[in-house]
């Protein structure tokens, strides 16, 4: 599924929440997902509301750790980046769960480290430390996986006006984090005349968002609205996510690459070798040019997601690389199946795809018809040529 973060009057955890929960989340089951991370320290509840006259759902996470109201910059008791990265780390959550959770996060650390000058192992959650943040974010993301969103995309986000009060004090809106985390985002300005994104928003949108800008064509499933706590001068407080339903040859895949310029090509094609046994969807190098006129191989890997973070470590482990560059990409392919040619020599392993046009290809495997030509101590060409011909048959 697709879904499209419409963010008309910007967005915070809790207004997502809701318009996930409006698609059609349980409550029950987000609250027995985030039991074994958070025990009983804290509790969900939701209620209709009407902003504006849109029907649309409100969440409020109760703190049950230390009472108080919710909200992204209102003060409470709150986890610094170390321990609530541990607290995700060792949950039972799934690992793409985990892996997307710890994202947000460590995107709103590196955005707080720069705004106080400090150290990120160092800081300290103010407005996104408490167990309301958490769940809400975690929330978020288990929600996610629930519907079976595989791509997101988000409208340009509002950045509200006026002044907010935290816990450095009185500061302008949008918080200094907030605009930190929002570099390379499309935003616009609004006379909202209070704050309508939020830390929590803007990591949420910046991280799981895989293009910004208008919602993309596709068949509308569903719509859900998830209503701010707020009451904003014109559009109402609400954000409207619309779930879409996507061709099953469309997904999300993940690409790694580096760039390296000093490996001989034979370690180079091991790494290779490693990398798909390891679950790579794909490995490549491209010939490059690097600094000080120095021939170079940038070394590209396609994974999915769930496989992201252990292919980063089999490349640091095996390649000479420093840092790798990642991005989610979009990618459509065609139906495939695997199917067996009855050939004169003998079986052949094949593959079938279906065209846009509904039409059918049949491709012979390489390596079958390797093994099948070694075995009869035959030509690789004559297996392909009867492969073919038993393809062709099965076509019609």
């Amino acid at each position: 599924m697709h879904l499209h973060m419409d963010c008309f009057s910007g967005l915070s955890g809790d207004m997502a929440l809701g318009a996930l929960m409006d698609l059609g989340v349980p409550v029950d089951w987000l609250k027995e997902q985030l039991t074994p991370l958070l025990e009983d320290r804290f509790d969900i509840t939701c209620e209709q509301v009407l902003k504006r006259g849109i029907h649309a759902v409100n969440v409020t996470v109760h703190d049950h750790s230390h009472a108080h109201h919710h909200g992204d910059h209102h003060h409470h008791h709150a986890l610094d980046y170390r321990k609530i990265r541990h607290l995700i780390q060792g949950s039972p959550l799934k690992g793409a769960v985990k892996e997307r959770a710890l994202c947000v996060f460590h995107r709103i650390a590196v955005a707080e480290a720069k705004i106080h000058g400090c150290d990120i192992d160092t800081v300290h959650f103010h407005e996104v430390g408490g167990i309301d943040a958490v769940a809400d974010i975690v929330g978020v993301i288990l929600a996610l996986d629930y519907l079976a969103v595989t791509t997101v995309s988000c409208s340009p986000l509002p950045l509200g006006s006026g002044t907010v009060t935290c816990a450095h004090g009185e500061l302008p809106v949008p918080a200094p984090a907030t605009l930190e985390i929002l570099k390379g985002i499309p935003v616009y300005g609004n006379d909202a005349g209070c704050e309508v994104l939020t830390p929590t928003g803007a990591a949420l949108a910046a991280e799981l968002t895989d293009h910004f800008g208008p919602m993309p064509e596709r068949v509308m499933a569903a719509v859900g609205y998830g209503a701010g706590k707020r009451e904003t001068k014109g559009l109402p407080n609400l954000v409207r996510m619309v779930l879409c339903e996507t061709s099953e040859s469309a997904d999300t895949v993940v690409e790694l690459s580096c760039n390296i310029d000093d490996m001989s090509p034979e370690i180079l094609g091991h790494a290779m070798e490693t990398l798909l046994h390891a679950g790579a969807l794909d490995v490549w190098f491209t010939p490059i040019q690097m600094k000080k006129n120095r021939p170079a191989s940038q070394l590209s890997c396609l994974c999915r997601e769930e496989d992201r973070k252990h292919l980063t470590e089999k490349i640091l482990s095996e390649t000479t690389t420093i840092g790798i560059r990642w991005q989610r990409l979009s990618r459509t392919t065609l139906t495939r199946k695997a199917i067996t040619l009855a050939c004169p020599s003998g079986e052949v392993a094949a593959k079938e795809v279906t065209l846009p046009g509904g039409s059918r290809r049949i491709t012979p495997e390489y390596e079958a018809c390797k093994a099948l030509a070694e075995q009869k101590g035959c030509s690789l060409a004559e297996i392909y040529t009867e492969a073919s011909g038993a393809a062709q048959a099965l076509l019609g």
